[in-house]
């Protein structure tokens, strides 16, 4: 099986395998998920992931993976911080709440979030 790097959830244009930003959900809105780790096999997702901030202040974005804590990340104003470049993954077996990574703004809205990852 040969590798194939994707877009992360939600992030695809139709019809293409483009990735395209994300606009990043404030709290409280509920986090997005980007990405679904494999659950049925023992595969290694390998994780690329941006956040670029579009607004005049400092803002953070909270990232989660799995039940692991939060990373919260401070982006400067009109600044892109890379949170994850290939990082590897592995989903927990038949647990998918445990292989999920999402991501929330924890303050004001203007943030996008964009990457790939390769399995």
């Amino acid at each position: 099986m040969s590798l194939q790097k994707r877009p992360l959830s939600g992030m695809t244009v139709p019809g293409t395998n483009a990735a395209v930003p994300r606009t990043v959900p404030v709290a409280p809105a509920q986090p997005f998920i980007i990405h679904q780790l494999d659950t049925t096999a023992p595969f290694l997702d390998t994780v690329t992931l941006f956040v670029h901030n579009n607004d005049a202040g400092t803002q953070i974005v909270s990232v989660v993976v799995g039940s692991a804590p939060a990373i919260n990340v401070d982006i400067g104003a009109n600044d892109t911080r890379a949170i994850f470049l290939e990082q590897p993954f592995y989903g927990v077996q038949g647990q998918p709440t445990q292989s999920e990574i999402t991501v929330q703004a924890q303050g004001g809205a203007g943030m996008v979030a964009w990457g790939h990852f390769t399995r």
